[in-house]
């Protein structure tokens, strides 16, 4: 890097974390390592969050990453819900696609007679 005119040196964070915020206003992990000017540049990936705009700068986005966020869960969570992906619809909409297949199938059975073929049939060569 010297014919660049710089010196690069990898740092770990300090105390092991990305960054969060502190009671005292401050901040630990690298953003707070950047707040206090113990680094200039980070190229660890840090997610873009509102709070950390306020105290250190982000480059626009040069990689993105399809991963995603695993965490345990919390000791206080209620009991498993199983009926959530049935609860985000309305019963009109579940009456709808309920008619729908009604309709789809009626017509599907209305085909193969009128076709006059059978689903049971055999083919013959």
């Amino acid at each position: 890097m010297q014919t660049l005119g710089f010196d690069l040196e990898l740092v770990p964070s300090v105390d092991g974390v990305w960054g969060g915020p502190l009671p005292n206003g401050s901040w630990n992990g690298f953003v707070g390592m950047l707040q206090r000017h113990d680094i200039d540049i980070c190229t660890a990936g840090l997610a873009i969050q509102l709070r950390r705009t306020m105290v250190i700068d982000f480059a626009t986005t040069l990689v993105r990453s399809p991963l995603g966020i695993v965490m345990k869960r919390a000791s206080t969570v209620a009991a498993v819900n199983y009926w959530v992906y049935i609860d985000v619809f309305n019963n009109l909409v579940w009456a709808a696609l309920a008619g729908i297949l009604l309709v789809l199938a009626t017509a599907f059975v209305m085909q193969q007679a009128i076709s006059g073929v059978s689903l049971h049939s055999e083919v013959r060569t």
